[in-house]
C-alpha cells in the first residue's frame, strides 16, 4: 500500500542510520530502500505502544519540522501502525515517526538477533515454491514431448 505520511525534515539521514543499523555498514540506498527499511524497523518493533510515549520521543517529534514522503507499506506493517494510532489516540504518521525515534534510541543496544524460527518458516515456504515451480516445469515439459511426438507424425 503506498500512502504519503508526514515524517520528520531529518528523514533522510535517520533512515540512513536504521539502513545501517538493521542491514550493516555496506547497505546502500540501492539495495534497501527507504520503504523497505521502514517496514523491517516496524515488524521489528515488539515494545509496547505505551514504550513510545516518553518525554524524550515526543520531545524529539516536537522539535523536528515535518515532510511529506510517500512510502510503501506491506499490509502487516500498516496494520499495526494502524493498531497502534488508535490505541494511543495519534495520527499513524505519528506513530511511525515514534517507532522511527525508538528504535534509532535503542540501535546501540544490541543488533536484532537473527529469529531462527522465521528463517526455518522462510526457508520452508521457499523450498514449497520451488517444488510447485519444479512440478509445473515438469508438466510444461511433458506437454512440450507430446507436442513433438504429434508434430513428427
Amino acid at each position: 500500500m503506498n500512502k504519503s505520511v508526514s515524517v520528520m525534515s531529518s528523514f533522510p539521514e535517520l533512515s540512513k542510520k536504521l539502513r545501517i543499523k538493521y542491514f550493516g555498514e555496506t547497505a546502500s540506498v540501492k539495495d534497501y530502500k527507504d520503504s523497505f527499511v521502514v517496514n523491517h524497523m516496524i515488524q521489528s518493533f515488539n515494545g509496547r505502544p505505551s514504550d513510545l510515549m516518553t518525554d524524550k520521543i515526543t520531545g524529539l517529534d516536537d522539535s523536528d519540522p515535518k515532510v511529506s514522503k510517500s512510502l510503501n507499506f506491506r499490509s502487516d506493517c500498516y496494520e499495526k501502525i494502524e493498531t497502534f494510532a488508535k490505541a494511543l489516540k495519534i495520527p499513524e504518521s505519528e506513530v511511525l515517526r515514534r517507532i522511527m525515534y525508538y528504535s534509532l534510541e535503542t540501535r546501540n543496544a544490541k543488533k536484532d538477533p537473527v529469529n531462527l524460527s522465521d528463517l526455518k518458516k522462510s526457508a520452508a515456504k521457499l523450498k514449497e515454491q520451488m517444488e510447485e515451480s519444479m512440478a509445473a516445469l515438469n508438466d510444461l515439459m511433458i506437454v512440450i514431448s507430446m507436442l513433438e511426438g504429434k508434430e513428427k507424425r
